[in-house]
This record gives structure tokens, C-alpha cells and sequence, in this order.
């Protein structure tokens, strides 16, 4: 895991985070797409932060974040606490939280996520699949913001839009089952595949291997992550087993700062 934290974080005197963007001026306009199931959607909350990291509590000024969320559908500073795109409510985070107070360059965020969802194309449950055969999957919600979050960039005038980066924290729900777990691998392909068509861009894939002890077919996802990068080029798997979990699958504070700061390592030697 990465340990090192950037001293010096940029911050806002004003606690507003829509209007114009102070991000500053850059060649191109990099978006890090963030997907997958709960650990990224964020189950760890800002006022349980680990002594030491309450600095992460704050605005980050070279890092805009898409809000579908509140009722905004507009890019907006990176402020925690507020934007952050959570299903467990203002508080909480996932691994963008260090991720954007650790990179060295404006990047945009779009993240969406969703708790307990898989990747399988049948027999999937309530929680939805990714699967990009399926009409009304996640994916097919991620590819809607993307287009409106791509869109209100274009009307910023900003030059050089590319997906830089696609971090992909999914796996749990397939690793409890053996048909979903069988099928991971093809269907994470589909999916990467799917998504670079659709944007036009060959970004890099940054892959974080599920850590779920207690799942039954947990070594047969982890095998299929590791996988990935002999059939798609320009992608890593980030190992997740020295990151400390809350509960049986959850990964605690900690545990997802640690993904992040890994996250940013790779993208920061892109």
C-alpha cells in the first residue's frame, strides 16, 4: 500500500461548491470514472476518520466531482461532506476521498456505485447488475451521467475531455455465487470493452481485487481479476489484503484510504 499523503492540500474560502470551477487551466480535461458496489459507494464515514487523516475532511480545489445525486447534475468541487455521490448519505466515502487529496493533476470525478449489485446477465436480484448486455444495468445508468456529465463540460468550453482512468471496486456479490463467480472474468471483459467503444477512449483500467475472506468462490473472482490485464492492455490489479476491513467484507477508514492512496499512485505515473 502506498503510505505517503501530499503535505499541501489547496483549499476554498468558500464553503460553496457549485458555479464556476476553479480548476485550474490544463491541456486537457482528464475524467476518473469510479464504479462498483459498496466499498465504492462508501461505507465509511468522515467523523470516524483515523487520527492523523481528519485533513482529508476538506475541500480539494484541483478535483471537480459530477453531482447526479442531489438534484444538481453539475460538476462541483470535490468537498466532503457534501458531494461525495453516497448512497449512505453526506458523511460517508469511499476511496476517492484520498485519491483526490493525493493526485498531482485537475482531474474530474464521475462516480457512481451501488451496493450489493453484480456483474452476472441473468439471475441478478434487486441490488441490479453491470452487465452490458443488460438494457436497464448500472452500466446503462453510468453511460446516461457520463453523456450529461461530458455535456456540461463541453458548454465550460473545456478542451482535450478524456476518460484518463476507469476504477472498478466490484466482485463481492459474484464471489457468492458459483455461476456469477464463473462468468466474472468474461463479463469484466465485456464490460471495459463496452465502456472504452462508448467513450471513444483507451483509459486505463485500475482493477482492486476483492479481499472478502468468507466468500465461498472468492478465489475464482480474485483469479479472474488477476486476469484482466493479459487480454487488456493498459490496466493493473491493485492487491487489497493488506487493507483493514470493518466488518466480513467492508473495508474499514483505514482500509479505504489505503485504496485510494494506491489508486493515485497509479494513475499519478500515468
Amino acid at each position: 500500500m502506498v503510505s505517503g499523503i501530499l503535505g499541501a492540500i489547496l483549499k476554498m474560502n468558500s464553503s460553496s461548491a457549485g458555479g464556476e470551477l476553479p480548476i485550474p487551466p490544463s491541456p486537457t480535461t482528464d475524467i476518473i470514472l469510479l464504479a462498483g458496489q459498496s466499498n465504492m459507494d462508501g461505507r465509511n464515514f468522515l467523523f470516524e476518520l483515523p487520527i492523523g487523516f481528519e485533513y482529508l475532511n476538506s475541500q480539494v480545489t484541483n478535483v471537480a466531482i459530477y453531482d447526479w445525486k442531489n438534484g444538481t447534475n453539475n460538476w462541483q468541487v470535490f468537498t466532503p461532506g457534501l458531494n461525495l455521490q453516497s448512497y449512505s448519505g453526506l458523511q460517508a466515502f469511499g476511496p476517492e476521498l484520498s485519491l483526490a487529496h493525493n493526485l498531482n493533476n485537475p482531474a474530474y470525478f464521475l462516480k457512481y456505485a451501488y451496493g450489493g449489485s453484480v456483474l452476472a446477465e441473468s439471475g441478478y436480484g434487486s441490488k441490479g447488475t453491470w452487465n452490458a448486455n443488460i438494457t436497464n444495468s448500472h452500466y446503462a445508468q453510468l453511460k446516461e451521467y457520463y453523456t450529461s456529465a461530458k455535456q456540461d463540460l463541453l458548454s465550460q468550453g473545456k478542451v482535450g475531455i478524456n476518460v484518463k482512468a476507469f476504477v472498478w471496486l466490484q466482485g463481492e456479490s459474484d464471489a457468492e455465487n458459483q455461476v456469477f463467480a464463473d462468468a466474472y472474468e468474461t463479463n469484466l471483459l465485456a464490460l471495459i470493452n463496452a465502456l472504452k467503444t462508448f467513450t471513444g477512449d483507451d483509459f486505463y483500467t485500475i482493477i482492486l481485487r476483492i479481499k472478502y475472506p468468507e466468500a465461498i468462490y472468492r478465489n475464482t473472482v480474485r483469479a479472474a481479476q488477476d486476469n484482466i490485464p493479459n487480454t487488456i492492455s493498459n490496466t493493473s490489479v491493485i492487491d487489497t489484503d493488506a487493507s483493514e476491513l470493518q466488518d466480513y467484507v467492508h473495508y474499514s477508514e483505514q482500509g479505504n484510504i489505503d485504496n485510494g492512496e494506491a489508486i493515485a499512485t497509479i494513475i499519478n505515473g500515468l
